[in-house]
């Protein structure tokens, strides 16, 4: 018994390649305690990576590990940018236009345009044995699906037997022109200095001042299920059964199912007609003029005016003299073969008396079967007696209202003459093909025939677009860190995710964001005057304890605090940062208190503050939070401030929770170092951070300003 074949199930492709995330949620974010105390946007607006704020500051570990792989792989090979930014431009799109599908889809290349660049893309990957994983994948699931190429080649030999079978139109026109015969000199002319004649379409006319008009195009497209919407209703199952016919209920159905597919069909002819072609300049109107004004100007005839027997004479010279007006019908039909038209009606406007003694009996050996003009090859008998039911009349009347008109005299001259009015022509239409034969290609890519592997082949295209889009990005992300690096002559690097069990914060010649930032806000960022800044160096790390920053005011220890936190949002980005190592766990919060009014009491908004990173160290795992205090131990009263700092460092030493602190209260720093192991740094003159504790430097500070010389020492002295 033979086995039954199992149809191969199409292969989908996901949208997205997945080499970056770009969509989280607010629970995949890094809650940022007291936002009003960070200065995210500033920083963001600054470093121009404003666009990617959608992408920043995830808890994600595995994606966190993966921008960093990938950020490390592709600075790692600098070749690829180039590579990459060489592709771009290319449309990769399954083309829905002539020259584009003639040009994908032709048999002398090898490879289409597309599937050039895409076995190039796949090459060129292959030879990177330290790829990332998800780059390996992406690069794997491109190259095991190749076998695609031939199904598509194949599609597109199929596609283009397809819409040369559909893309057939046919229809009228109907046209006005004068005719006149030039280079008829008068008889006594000698022989050598006569002009052959012509028969002349006139450039201007007195009445209409055009001499050829397209006055109306009309016409229907060839039915075809991918050129219509008609789709017909089919009978339901049950009325096979022996009871429906029994009762006369299969009869029923089936006449009303005839009838609405009727009123369906109908309507679906009715959505081919067509009655214009667009503006002047590219219509259709506009070539089937060109066509007819080089069909008649092509004609010339000898010259019978030394025949004494010349029954036409009288109307050759009439029309030396003067032009007479012609209103016709063009039929036209476009397919595979090209585009065919034949003059199908030919009379004159006004009758023109004593010029034409020619029997009208004549007029039968010039007539045209006008079935063999209108009933075109394509259609079947019922499609075409609905298609060309005007120009059906035509061929009716034809003979008696050509012996009843002048313009028989006129074609029985042009017969007489060897020039058939009647006779087809063929003629090169640009506008119908690109407007009415490959305006079809989507709707046939999505007939049933070819829909399945349209999808496939469109979700591969999409599934490498994506992929190769993910990595510009990487790539456009990395050249804005490092460019704003150059003009702060700092370095970059990309940061060192560590495991989850970790808890651990470092880094060593981290660019001062925070000073940045306020260089920015008094517009000085970018000009001469803007002196480099001094890179935070010899920090320690931050594992689960208090960093505790002394010394003079001004010193840098505000904008240490906030650039760290700064600095730990973009690294749990994956981005690369503005250090020359930086290393962190990842943390699920980051917050800061900095010094400043509120529109309460600076004590009501200090504890209101203090009171947000409080409630956030008691929710989270102690290693996910990383916080910052400006001026710890600030207060009403200086004693209330210490005790208030007194009791945030017992709570987060003993919950473990890594604490970055700055203030000008040298007893809370020896306290700090004392009684919870905080690691204190003072800033000296050269705004560095070296080991030790030190006051705000007011001595210094009030000599350098010449302030003492005003005021006279007190004997009064807090103990």
């Amino acid at each position: 018994m033979m086995k039954k074949q199992t149809k191969q199930k199409p292969r989908y492709f996901p949208n997205n390649a997945d080499l970056i995330r770009t969509s989280f949620s607010d629970e995949e974010r890094i809650r940022i305690v007291n936002p009003d105390d960070f200065p995210l946007q500033e920083m963001l607006s600054i470093t121009r990576l404003r666009d990617y704020v959608s992408m920043l500051g995830i808890t994600d570990g595995q994606e966190i590990k993966r921008r960093t792989e990938m950020f490390r792989f592709l600075r790692k090979h600098p070749e690829i940018e180039g590579f990459l930014y060489s592709l771009r431009g290319y449309s990769l799109s399954i083309p829905i236009n002539q020259q584009a599908f003639l040009d994908f889809f032709d048999p002398k290349n090898e490879h289409n345009p597309y599937w050039s660049i895409l076995i190039e893309f796949v090459n060129f990957f292959k030879k990177y044995s330290d790829k990332p994983r998800c780059l390996a994948e992406f690069i794997s699931k491109l190259e095991e699906n190749f076998s695609l190429e031939e199904l598509e080649n194949d599609f597109g030999r199929k596609v283009s037997a397809e819409i040369q079978k559909s893309s057939m139109l046919t229809g009228l026109a109907k046209f006005r022109l004068s005719l006149s015969v030039e280079n008829y000199e008068p008889e006594d002319l000698p022989a050598e200095k006569k002009k052959e004649p012509k028969l002349q379409v006139n450039v201007e006319t007195p009445r209409r001042g055009s001499a050829l008009e397209i006055e109306e195009v009309k016409g229907y497209q060839a039915f075809s299920f991918a050129l219509s919407n008609f789709q017909p209703l089919k009978l339901p199952a049950w009325t096979g059964k022996w009871w429906a016919k029994l009762l006369g209920l299969k009869k029923i159905q089936k006449s009303r199912h005839e009838r609405i597919n009727a009123q369906r069909k109908q309507r679906a002819y009715k959505s081919m007609l067509f009655e214009t072609f667009g503006d002047k300049e590219t219509s259709f109107a506009n070539e089937l003029f060109s066509f007819l004004k080089s069909f008649f100007n092509d004609m010339v005839f000898p010259d019978n005016r030394e025949n004494k027997d010349n029954p036409y004479a009288g109307l050759e010279q009439f029309l030396s003299e003067r032009s007479v007006m012609v209103n016709g019908k063009l039929a036209f039909y476009f397919s595979k073969e090209g585009l065919r038209l034949q003059v199908v009606d030919f009379q004159l406007e006004n009758y023109i008396e004593g010029v034409f003694p020619v029997p009208y009996t004549e007029v039968d050996n010039i007539v045209h079967d006008m079935n063999d003009v209108v009933r075109f090859s394509g259609f079947s008998k019922e499609e075409s007696d609905f298609l060309v039911a005007g120009a059906s009349s035509i061929s009716k009347n034809w003979k008696n209202n050509l012996q009843r008109s002048n313009a028989a005299f006129l074609l029985l001259w042009l017969n007489h003459v060897n020039y058939d009015v009647f006779k087809p022509f063929t003629a090169e239409s640009e506008f119908l093909k690109e407007k009415y034969q490959w305006v079809f290609l989507e709707n046939i890519y999505n007939s049933p025939i070819f829909k399945d592997l349209h999808s496939q082949l469109t979700q591969y295209r999409e599934f490498y677009v994506s992929g190769s889009n993910q990595l510009l990005q990487y790539l456009t992300i990395n050249r804005k860190v490092v460019n704003f690096a150059k003009q702060f002559n700092c370095p970059t690097t990309v940061p060192e995710i560590l495991d989850d069990d970790q808890h651990v914060v470092g880094f060593q010649n981290l660019l001062p964001m925070n000073m940045l930032i306020k260089q920015k806000q008094k517009e000085i960022l970018g000009t001469k005057e803007a002196a480099l800044p001094i890179l935070i160096n010899n920090f320690p790390q931050i594992n689960g304890n208090i960093v505790f920053l002394t010394g003079f005011h001004g010193g840098g220890k505000t904008t240490a605090g906030q650039s760290a936190l700064l600095m730990s949002y973009l690294a749990l980005s994956g981005i690369p940062v503005w250090a020359s190592s930086f290393k962190i766990n990842r943390k699920t919060a980051l917050g800061s208190i900095v010094s400043s009014e509120g529109a309460e009491s600076t004590a009501t908004v200090l504890l209101e503050k203090t009171n947000a990173l409080v409630r956030t160290a008691d929710e989270l795992p102690n290693n996910q939070v990383l916080f910052f205090i400006d001026e710890i131990g600030k207060g009403t009263q200086e004693v209330a401030g210490i005790d208030l700092g007194l009791d945030l460092m017992e709570t987060f030493t003993e919950k473990q929770i890594s604490l970055l602190v700055n203030s000008q209260i040298i007893q809370l720093a020896e306290l700090a170092q004392k009684h919870y192991g905080a690691i204190c740094l003072k800033v000296n003159d050269k705004h560095q951070f070296v080991p030790g504790i030190a006051d705000g430097g007011m001595d210094k500070l009030r000599k350098k300003t010449g302030i003492n010389k005003y005021l006279k020492k007190s004997k009064v002295r807090l103990q």
